[in-house]
Parts: structure tokens; C-alpha cells; sequence
């Protein structure tokens, strides 16, 4: 009899925990941002077309959504990587209805880049991110990712 009382006494608390934690977190609804494309221009940077949802959000909140990608071997002559956003941190700039919207990124090499154009027919690896900012204080945010998607892609002419 003590035994089922520990073991539903532990199970009443961990749903306790659970309810407490789900509660706690804000809810964002997002369908993952993902690439649609990704066309190279003569100069050797690169297109790249996002598609992105998310749910309406409130007046003290704005969306970004941020791509990352890389070509080649890390430190090798054919290494390029490139880094760009959309949105803005106190701007709304992102459409958030619960629809998707294509949004047009362009990167050019830099960073750690050695080559000095990205390249078409190469896979390529990106990062996606969707992150929600949330004015918590005036001229104050918090910066949340909500959706992180990695994929290999092939750069287009």
C-alpha cells in the first residue's frame, strides 16, 4: 500500500512539474522556416528564398528569420560561408498570420571565408533561424529561437 502511495505521490508531482513548465513557456506556433531556393548571381553571392509562418504576434513582439550557409571545407581554398537576416529587432518587418511568406536573402562570402564567391552545383550546408524578440523593457528585448532548421541544399544559376 506504501508503495503505491510513493509511486503515485512521485507521479502527481512530476505532472505538477510538467503543467508548471508547459505553463511557464511562452507558445509559439511556428511552421519550421525552411530554404526554397538558392540561386548564385555573376558577383558570386547568393539568393537565397525563405519560406516562414508564425502565429500573430503581439505589439512588444517582432520576428527574424536568419540564414547561415557554407560551402567547401572548413580552412580550405574552396571554404566560403555567408550570413544574413530579415526582420528586425524592434521593427516587425516579418508577416506574421499563420500563413507562409517567402522572404529573399542575399549573402555574400565572409567571415572565415577563403574563396571569394560561393559556387553553383556545390551542396551546400545551412542553418535557418526563426526567432521571436520580445520588447520586455523600454529599448530592452528577449531574443528567442523558435525554429532551427539545418539542411543540405544545391546552389543554382
Amino acid at each position: 500500500m506504501k508503495r503505491r502511495g510513493i509511486r503515485g505521490a512521485c507521479l502527481a508531482l512530476a505532472s505538477a512539474f510538467i503543467v508548471t513548465v508547459l505553463a511557464a513557456t511562452p507558445a509559439h506556433a511556428v511552421t519550421a522556416a525552411h530554404i526554397l531556393t538558392a540561386q548564385i548571381s555573376d558577383d558570386g553571392s547568393v539568393a537565397v528564398a525563405v519560406s516562414v509562418s508564425c502565429d500573430p504576434l503581439s505589439e512588444f513582439q517582432s520576428a527574424i528569420v536568419s540564414v547561415y550557409l557554407t560551402q567547401g571545407e572548413f580552412g580550405r581554398p574552396n571554404f566560403a560561408e555567408g550570413f544574413g537576416f530579415f526582420g528586425s529587432i524592434d521593427t516587425n518587418l516579418l508577416t506574421c498570420d499563420g500563413n507562409d511568406h517567402a522572404y529573399t536573402i542575399v549573402l555574400e562570402p565572409g567571415g572565415a571565408s577563403v574563396a571569394d564567391r560561393f559556387r553553383p552545383g556545390r551542396t551546400s550546408f545551412t542553418e535557418t533561424v526563426l526567432q521571436i524578440s520580445t520588447e520586455t523593457a523600454p529599448n530592452t528585448f528577449f531574443v528567442e529561437p523558435v525554429s532551427v532548421v539545418n539542411e543540405n541544399i544545391v546552389v543554382r544559376r
